[in-house]
């Protein structure tokens, strides 16, 4: 049989105190039909009030799993129903962790998202300004020479792009620029 987390920090302390004795009886420990111990003996054991040990009592007897009788105690019923209860507390507690999961994952997801904008604003603020006019692009200057088998070839047929991944932006023949 599974068992629940121990981080039920979230879960109130008497629903703690009532999974633990639907444990101990869904185990067998304490048997149907066995009387509990009395509520200043139950606090003492889980160290809490009074108080707390009726409201995990009154839990565990809306459940099915107790019946509690004025002045008699409290006396064990269905072995069957705590199984019941635990697993319907498990079930929360699944939900409950992937509910937690789910709110890290979006916050990681926030702040993932945030950054990806700082440094896309950085790029494009970098990308937007201009280089001093003596920088915009650094130039190659190429001569062919007259006797090259490359004179009279366009650059289509010469494969210049395909051949060097280079972009031709002007040609210069003589004093004239294209």
């Amino acid at each position: 049989m599974r068992t629940l987390k121990n981080e039920t920090n979230h879960i109130p302390q008497y629903t703690r105190i009532a999974v633990g004795i639907a444990s101990r009886i869904a185990s067998g420990e304490f048997p149907e039909g066995r009387r509990l111990f009395g509520k200043s003996t139950l606090s003492s054991k889980f160290n809490v009030s009074q108080e707390t040990v009726r409201k995990a009592m009154r839990l565990l007897a809306d459940m099915g799993i107790v019946e509690i009788r004025e002045s008699s105690g409290t006396t064990v019923r269905s072995a069957e129903a705590a199984r019941r209860y635990l697993e319907t507390m498990r079930f929360r507690q699944e939900q409950t962790d992937l509910r937690d999961q789910l709110r890290t994952l979006f916050s990681n997801y926030n702040d993932l998202g945030k950054k990806i904008l700082e440094i896309s604003d950085s790029l494009i603020a970098s990308v937007s300004t201009p280089l001093p006019s003596d920088q915009n692009l650094p130039l190659y200057k190429v001569t062919v020479p007259d006797s090259s088998d490359k004179v009279n070839m366009s650059i289509g047929e010469l494969r210049f792009w395909q051949c060097t991944g280079a972009t031709i932006v002007a040609i210069k023949r003589g004093q004239n620029v294209l």
